[in-house]
């Protein structure tokens, strides 16, 4: 009787152990598996270029906007009694603090008439300088909108470029190259 119980609990326990392996054996085959129930796509993304298209500013509108502000300037010419020495340097630090704090100013709101035509003219020289090396932008939502000023964040360079106007008239006209 003894003979019989031993090979009789060594066949339960080979058995309880062959159960075991197969259970874990099923637990694994439930895994997901790659190539057999999941896939790796490979896709190439085609290069995309976002063009922002920004409205023509001709020279001609922004000097007109230049003549309004000499026009304002030109009323309290009179009023000056000493003249300091003006500053485009400094002049370009005002028109950034200036255009800092709010985030698009308007041209005209970047002159102080009260200076006369000296001030003007050295802030339009600042204004000038801060395009040429692409600090600001000067922007028109449309044609014959107000002009606004703002800084230029992570755009390429702004150059003056030469073109015909539609009117057929050559021009400058201020544009972003990408």
């Amino acid at each position: 009787m003894m003979t019989k119980t031993i090979p009789r609990a060594e066949l339960v326990r080979r058995l309880q152990e062959y159960e075991r392996y197969k259970k874990a054996a099923q637990d694994i085959g439930d895994l997901p598996r790659l190539e057999r129930d999941t896939f790796v796509a490979h896709v190439d993304a085609p290069e995309r270029k976002v063009v922002t298209a920004l409205p023509d500013i001709t020279m001609k509108e922004l000097l007109l906007a230049f003549h309004d502000v000499l026009k304002r300037a030109q009323m309290f010419t009179n009023l000056h009694l000493q003249r300091e020495r003006l500053s485009v340097r400094q002049r370009m630090s005002d028109i950034l603090s200036h255009i800092n704090a709010n985030s698009f100013s308007g041209f005209s709101d970047l002159f102080n008439p009260e200076e006369g035509r000296h001030g003007v003219a050295v802030t339009f020289i600042a204004i000038l300088e801060l395009l040429r090396e692409s600090v600001i932008e000067v922007v028109q939502a449309e044609e014959y909108s107000r002009t606004s000023c703002s800084r230029c964040i992570d755009r390429p360079p702004c150059h003056w470029r030469r073109r015909r106007c539609t009117s057929g008239r050559r021009c400058m006209r201020l544009e972003i190259q990408h």
